[in-house]
């Protein structure tokens, strides 16, 4: 089985370059509703508690539920339009990658309908990836495919690892919390009242936390570092053989994306505050 196409005419294998910057738009944007969303619901989970302890007047209490039901209205919406957006991004991310290392033709049809999809804001601009994106020196081949789907296994991997932690951090602080609000309210340091007043704020938080779902978070990346680190040491493997059966890479490209079309929304700011120590032991490998 040959996978190369070698006959794409220049204009066309300039679309990978521009799809995959379009791509790193999308996702970004996609993002962006993701953490507006979750932002959305914690402002809507507060004014539950202060609804809920406050003693307000009963036009006050419908204000307040009307309110948190249009920021949850809000919030649920943004999330779809996460799920849009960054299923989206992650066919473009696709389709360049297989444009950039195995010379597959992107219609002009299609990159059409992907700028639009980008919106008016990137209709004026150019939006391509940089020169050197992708370290690999190889020709359209197998075996540049290969070695681009292993170095995005590589700093993807990464970037799970490091959200991690912050992810543990937050779902460790918030069980001492709720562990000592808990064992505060039970003893007899507070008054009766307060301490009922505490616990009913408690339970109006939960739903929210529960939506928020740290703990999903943090075995949601574990598993998704731990399945890409498998792909990767066989992708490694498959590199190290003098001839590369183009079988075998599909298989595991295909084992890759599965993964990553699944994967955790990564904040601009993260990967340019890792960018640097990713890179490096990149270079060090």
């Amino acid at each position: 089985m040959n996978l190369t196409n070698k006959n794409m005419s220049e204009e066309t294998n300039n679309y990978g370059a521009e799809l995959g910057g379009l791509a790193k738009f999308l996702f970004d944007k996609a993002v962006c509703f993701w953490y507006s969303a979750i932002f959305i619901e914690i402002i809507a989970g507060g004014l539950a508690v202060i609804a809920g302890i406050v003693k307000w007047s009963d036009k006050f209490n419908i204000l307040f539920a009307v309110l948190g039901f249009l920021l949850l209205a809000l919030a649920y919406y943004l999330k779809e339009k996460f799920h849009d957006k960054y299923d989206d991004a992650e066919t473009m991310r696709r389709q360049s990658v297989l444009n950039l290392s195995m010379a597959w033709p992107i219609s002009k049809t299609k990159m059409s309908e992907w700028r639009r999809c980008c919106g008016t804001q990137v209709a004026s601009r150019d939006v391509v990836l940089e020169n050197g994106y992708y370290e690999t020196k190889e020709v359209p081949s197998p075996r540049k495919l290969l070695e681009m789907t292993e170095e995005s296994a590589f700093w993807t991997r990464h970037l799970y690892n490091y959200l991690r932690s912050y992810v543990l951090v937050g779902l460790l602080i918030s069980i001492i919390l709720l562990v000592f609000v808990l064992t505060f309210t039970a003893s007899d340091v507070l008054q009766v009242n307060i301490s009922l007043k505490i616990i009913y704020a408690i339970y109006l938080i939960l739903p929210i936390a529960l939506s928020i779902d740290m703990f999903g978070w943090f075995l949601r990346l574990s598993r998704l570092a731990k399945n890409i680190w498998d792909i990767e040491r066989d992708l490694e493997s498959l590199g190290k053989e003098s001839s590369i059966n183009d079988k075998q890479i599909l298989i595991l490209v295909a084992e890759y994306n599965c993964q990553v079309i699944s994967g955790f929304p990564i904040p601009g700011w993260f990967f340019r505050t890792y960018h640097d120590s990713i890179n490096n032991l990149w270079k060090k490998r």
